[in-house]
């Protein structure tokens, strides 16, 4: 696991015990369906939904027994969208290893995804409300409609910024802000502290994703774990593209961008131009607005080192642009 949480042991440690859960709960998996899997949960990701549910749950009656399958749970959902995720994108890296579809064969990831889908609520039937498998199938149904929509606008010159933002609450925020109500549902926060909860994790989730938007820009594929340069190359038009093209007057970035096909050069210049517009810049701006209405929403539930890690997560994520290079 990352040292992202080093400055917190206790909560480490609670998420060392989720990543055992998910070991445990796919031992007995045939070795087509382990081996991949063992490879993506010991490479090393923050875990930040995981510790979100956590995070929530710690604002009320807090039960590890109870809370860590859900966090595990949460943290394989969004396991499976990265595997079916690199197969729509192609992505041969991802956090810093070969990904499943590269490696094993899309066919593959197809199915290991499937799997861990199914794997989840197996986990979670039975012992846990219908409230909280409703509210999981919901974030994988917006998910899938973000991914489906950013998919549809692939080399658009339409894309609208309101269009943009509602791809991202899709594909990012919604799981962001279903980890956050998870724990707090589960450890019976009051309803008031919940509804604040949501709406927190939601515009992290929004300024997690915007920022990562942004280090396709600035990253190299050894400082973020991921190919560079992935949303240019397969057509997404994300925020920093789409306030650059607003602000280049010429029309040379429009033209480079939707040329029918890109060279590296051509690709490094439309990094450049993006830039020099302020395209990054401006999409940072957006960023820290959805972080300040994060901290905003955090203001709202009791003082607790909950809520300071919470506060934190946000401070990081908006300072990662300020760490490449």
């Amino acid at each position: 696991m990352s040292n992202y949480w080093i400055e917190y042991p206790s909560l480490q440690a609670e998420l060392e015990s989720v990543r055992q859960f998910m070991l445990d709960s796919i031992s007995d998996a045939i070795p087509l369906v382990k081996e991949p899997l063992l490879e993506v949960i010991e490479s090393g990701g923050k875990m930040l939904r995981p510790a979100m549910v956590i995070l929530g749950a710690k604002l009320g009656r807090y039960n590890s027994s109870r809370v860590i399958p859900i966090a595990a749970c949460v943290e394989l959902l969004h396991t499976a969208t990265l595997i079916h995720d690199d197969i729509i994108d192609e992505s041969k890296l991802r956090r810093g290893i070969e990904t499943t579809q590269s490696k094993y064969s899309k066919e593959v990831a197809v199915l290991v995804g499937d799997y861990v889908f199914a794997k989840t609520f197996d986990i979670l039937a039975g012992d846990y409300p219908a409230e909280m498998l409703k509210n999981l199938s919901r974030s994988i149904m917006k998910i899938c409609e973000g991914e489906l929509s950013q998919y549809a606008h692939r080399y658009s010159d339409t894309l609208e910024l309101d269009q943009y933002i509602e791809i991202i609450a899709g594909k990012t925020a919604a799981l962001f802000s279903m980890s956050l109500f998870a724990g707090a549902y589960e450890a019976k926060v009051k309803n008031p502290a919940q509804r604040s909860l949501v709406q927190a994790g939601y515009c992290i989730g929004m300024a997690f994703q915007i920022i990562d938007d942004c280090l396709d820009y600035l990253g190299t594929a050894e400082s973020i774990g991921k190919n560079v340069a992935n949303d240019i190359k397969q057509g997404d038009i994300t925020l920093p593209l789409l306030m650059a093209l607003r602000n280049e007057p010429t029309g040379t970035l429009h033209d480079l961008v939707f040329k029918s096909s890109l060279t590296q050069e051509d690709i490094a210049r439309i990094g450049t131009l993006v830039i020099e517009h302020n395209g990054v810049a401006l999409a940072e701006e957006k960023a820290k607005e959805y972080g300040n209405d994060a901290l905003i929403a955090l203001s709202k539930i009791k003082k607790s080192e909950s809520r300071k890690i919470l506060e934190k997560i946000v401070a990081n994520i908006l300072e990662s642009p300020k760490k490449q290079g």
